[in-house]
């Protein structure tokens, strides 16, 4: 009984011990989570009105500070409610903290606050240009100021870029598509070779071998003899010959070996037989000008500008351009010329019809429903018809024709093209009265190669072709105008200009 009454009362001593023991440790720690939260407290008051400090000395006195409060709980016990803006900036402040690193305390109660960091210094880890809060800067532009870049940028590149996509129009097929085309694109691709961007970019192209330089601008072309084809017959080109003994001038290349045999249809088109009697050109006063009518293709609108700047001045002659780019003889569907050539010969009654034509005829016709391709014996043939159809056309109304062919081209297929149809157009002037024709080819060959520079008078250099390789430049179109003068007035026992 003793001992089990000593077992229970050490029991019950123990217990009382452990009770009197466990009571201090359990309210020990909690006071001492008081003393820290209150600590923490302070603390966190002292970084708010450091932050709330520094705010109101670097941007001016702070916005005010609504009445809403909220309460913020801990262990389940309410704090003292704490503003809104409070709260807010002691957030910035611990993101500052976060942000410094770990080991840097917050900046302590009065304490002056810290020097922004540059863009280029800041190491938050967000990348250069944040500052200490990680806020990104972002540069904004209006959408006008965009807009005017893209079209300088489009404008600048037009620039330097207008001849190939002059180039590239001319070589698309016939439409309304490529004629608006060229008509945009050809002002400023003369404008460009005015101001000699178009040599800048030729230069930088011949630098990179993606063309071939000044001086070797022949693309691939053989030196040409100075021999002509009459009427299947080879003859030094040495001045007027033909059938008429008057009516070609200048020089020619050799033909190739198949159209060296040309020869017209054994019955002329019906429209000749009804040619009156040619009267002579009357010579051209003050009163009484020479009306010239220009007609062709873009190579024949080059010869209309240089005309019009021939004889801009000369109270003699009247120039009418009335040349249509992307046309020819071989697609009259797209641009019926024997038609529109006698709506202007019944509106403006020219003395003279100068026509310069065949830059787009190197691609076949079709004939009686059935295309012939170009070159061929039959083209010959076909080709020569239309061909004496214009000049019948101008000649049945006692006007005369002066027929300029084809210059020599950059490239080699294309120089060989313009020969045939310079065989065509030689040969069916030389056969009509009152017809003329007249090779430019040598004009604008150096040496019997192309050469987008020839010589000019007193020693000169004259810009003479565009980059393209096939049109006529400014200086180009109006030396071939000028040295027109003396084979015109040889031709028609005329006088063009008082001062010649």
């Amino acid at each position: 009984m003793s001992a089990t009454r000593n077992g229970d009362g050490s029991r019950t001593l123990l217990g009382e011990l452990a009770k009197a023991l466990s009571a201090p440790a359990d309210d020990e720690p909690d006071d001492r989570k008081d003393e820290d939260l209150k600590e923490r407290g302070a603390e966190r008051g002292a970084a708010r009105r450091a932050v709330l400090r520094s705010r109101s000395e670097t941007s001016g006195p702070p916005s005010p500070v609504t009445n809403h409060s909220h309460v913020r709980v801990t262990n389940g016990r309410s704090a003292t409610p704490t503003p809104r803006g409070a709260t807010r900036s002691a957030r910035a402040a611990g993101t500052a903290s976060r942000a410094a690193g770990p080991g840097v305390a917050a900046p302590p109660a009065g304490a002056p606050p810290a020097a922004p960091t540059s863009p280029a210094t800041a190491t938050n880890g967000h990348g250069a240009g944040q500052g200490a809060q990680g806020t990104r800067r972002r540069y904004r532009t209006s959408a006008g100021r965009c807009l005017a870049l893209g079209l300088i940028c489009f404008a600048i590149w037009l620039l330097f870029d207008a001849n190939q996509l002059y180039i590239n129009a001319n070589t698309s097929p016939p439409g309304a598509r490529r004629t608006v085309s060229m008509i945009i694109l050809r002002p400023i691709a003369a404008f460009t070779n005015a101001i000699g961007i178009s040599s800048v970019v030729h230069g930088a192209n011949d630098a990179l071998n993606k063309a071939n330089g000044l001086g070797s601008q022949n693309g691939g072309q053989q030196n040409l003899n100075p021999t002509c084809d009459v009427g299947g017959v080879m003859v030094p080109c040495t001045g007027g010959y033909g059938a008429n003994q008057s009516n070609i001038y200048a020089v020619m290349p050799p033909l190739p070996h198949h159209v060296r045999g040309l020869r017209l249809p054994p019955s002329p088109p019906p429209v000749r037989t009804h040619l009156p009697k040619l009267r002579p050109i009357a010579q051209p006063t003050d009163k009484h000008p020479l009306t010239m009518l220009d007609i062709g293709d873009s190579l024949g609108e080059d010869l209309g500008y240089g005309l019009g700047d021939q004889y801009v001045g000369d109270p003699w002659v009247n120039v009418i351009q009335k040349s249509q780019v992307a046309t020819s003889l071989s697609v009259p569907n797209y641009y019926d010329w024997p038609v529109n050539l006698e709506n202007f010969l019944h509106q403006y009654h020219p003395q003279v019809v100068v026509v310069m034509i065949g830059g787009n005829d190197n691609n076949g016709l079709v004939q009686d429903n059935h295309f012939v391709s170009f070159g061929t014996p039959q083209w010959q043939v076909d080709f020569a018809e239309r061909v004496q159809q214009i000049m019948d056309e101008v000649t049945a109304t006692g006007a005369r024709v002066f027929w300029v062919g084809m210059p020599i081209m950059q490239d080699a297929g294309l120089s060989h093209d313009m020969i045939e149809e310079n065989g065509v157009f030689a040969h069916v002037a030389s056969i009509t009265p009152g017809a003329t024709f007249f090779s430019s080819w040598n004009l604008f060959a150096v040496h019997g190669q192309y050469n987008e520079f020839i010589p000019g008078p007193n020693g000169t250099t004259i810009d003479a072709r565009y980059s393209d390789g096939t049109h006529i430049a400014p200086g180009g179109y109006d030396y071939l105008a000028q040295k027109l003068v003396r084979p015109m007035e040889q031709a028609w026992h005329i006088k063009l200009a008082p001062n010649f």
